[in-house]
């Protein structure tokens, strides 16, 4: 893989802490992670919980907040994919000034016609989730685009960096690979697929190391699937 540096960001985005990395995936890598998410099987994303709803486990599923299907993928492709985020530490450290540990592991996500995600905020501190009260920068890689083969319509990626922008939030061009960070206190939302399917990955850079143990496992296949070859 060439030397990987960050794309020049203009406009307000460039001062508000929102960079990007294009072809921070390899070519293979991307189509790989399509494949297994058009073919995969998937269960509905959730979102996580305020304190205030009573709910312990920190996460539930609400459509009316985000309707997304996270696809199941083996401990193999998790950990391939998780060595791509990790690599990028000390790069994103250097740019940003700030103390990155490793990145939760990756969220595969695949939004088909009709999904979308309200305008929100990735870091809480009054969460009862043990992990997204650390969340210090955000990260979204798209794997399609709606020019590519695996076309889509619709699912900007929008991000709010001041609340003067209103609902009106600054898009992000899409492109194959490409990887984008933002603060996770900033809000941004994803506007509804029109058409064809749109996939991501997601993870969270943090600002301590977070134990293993935090993280839920039910998004992994089993052992059995290890090699991926089931997708």
């Amino acid at each position: 893989m060439a030397e990987r540096a960050f794309t020049e960001v203009s406009g307000p985005l460039a001062h508000v802490g929102v960079r990007i990395i294009d072809g921070a995936f390899s070519a293979d890598l991307v189509e790989r992670a399509i494949s297994t998410m058009r073919n995969g099987r998937w269960q509905a994303a959730s979102v996580l919980t305020d304190p205030r709803c009573g709910i312990d486990d920190g996460s539930h599923v609400d459509e009316t907040q985000r309707r997304t299907k996270s696809v199941v993928v083996s401990l193999q492709m998790l950990s391939d994919y998780q060595d791509v985020f990790e690599s990028l530490c000390e790069m994103i450290e250097a740019e940003h000034g700030d103390t990155v540990t490793s990145p939760s592991p990756p969220s595969f996500l695949r939004y088909a016609e009709g999904d979308y995600f309200q305008p929100h905020v990735d870091h809480s501190v009054g969460t009862n989730h043990p992990e997204m009260k650390y969340r210090n920068i955000s990260c979204v890689v798209f794997l399609n685009e709606p020019d590519g083969e695996s076309a889509y319509t619709g699912g900007s990626l929008l991000l709010v960096p001041f609340p003067e922008f209103g609902e009106h939030g600054l898009a992000i061009e899409p492109r194959a690979g490409r990887l984008v960070l933002f603060p996770s206190t900033m809000v941004h939302e994803v506007k509804p697929v029109e058409s064809g399917e749109r996939y991501t990955l997601v993870t969270w850079y943090h600002s301590q190391e977070i134990p293993a143990a935090v993280y839920k496992s039910d998004y992994v296949a089993p052992p059995s699937e290890s090699d991926g070859s089931a997708y």
